[in-house]
């Protein structure tokens, strides 16, 4: 499953020549979607001098994964502003950014939960509880960034889906609790205290 990439990447390949590191190369999937921004990542860090480990090297698979995700898409322009519907009753499962990635739970309380996590920010909610949860985690697993995590790379795959959820189910209500905004009452108070 795994390849020896030097010869596909020739000289771009940090290992290429390294006979001894080797199997440090086969740590990187050619078949991997974010395989070019790997492999940048690879080279830049070469560049810079690092000595590779199988540590490092799986680092930079993820950071590699990162500026993949970041090139390709962003959950904003897919998800634009529709009629926010009123508090869940019953089990939910949500959709909620943190950082560059996307948490996939499920609850039967979606603004206290929303308060314990704090998001950036609730892209969607849908009817479910752990089982939708459950099947959505399987749906998504080549997006994971663990393998029995909750935390997902906004792939295209699920961006989709997200964009499904909010067409059939709407935006998430209005008012939970997010660090967007936290931050934009906490930047309000703070000018308030100044005038």
């Amino acid at each position: 499953m795994y390849e020896d990439i030097c010869v596909p990447l020739g000289c771009h390949n940090p290992f290429h020549g390294h006979h001894n590191d080797a199997r440090l190369s086969r740590l990187v999937h050619t078949d991997d979607p974010a395989f070019e921004s790997i492999t940048q990542v690879l080279a830049d860090m070469a560049e810079a001098g690092v000595d590779f480990t199988p540590e490092i090297v799986e680092a930079a698979v993820k950071a590699g994964r990162v500026r993949h995700t970041r090139q390709q898409v962003s959950p904003e322009p897919e998800l634009v502003p529709e009629p926010r519907r009123e508090a869940p009753s019953g089990p939910v499962v949500y959709y909620a950014r943190r950082g560059q990635l996307i948490k996939i739970g499920t609850t039967i309380r979606l603004h206290r939960r929303m308060s314990e996590l704090m998001p950036d920010e609730v892209l969607a909610v849908e009817p479910g509880g752990e089982d939708l949860e459950r099947a959505r985690h399987e749906e998504f697993r080549e997006l994971a960034l663990t393998s029995r995590g909750e935390y997902f790379f906004p792939g295209p795959a699920l961006i989709a889906h997200l964009t499904r959820v909010r067409s059939e189910h709407g935006a998430p209500p209005a008012g939970l609790p997010a660090l967007h905004e936290g931050s934009r009452r906490w930047a309000l108070a703070s000018t308030e205290r100044l005038v």
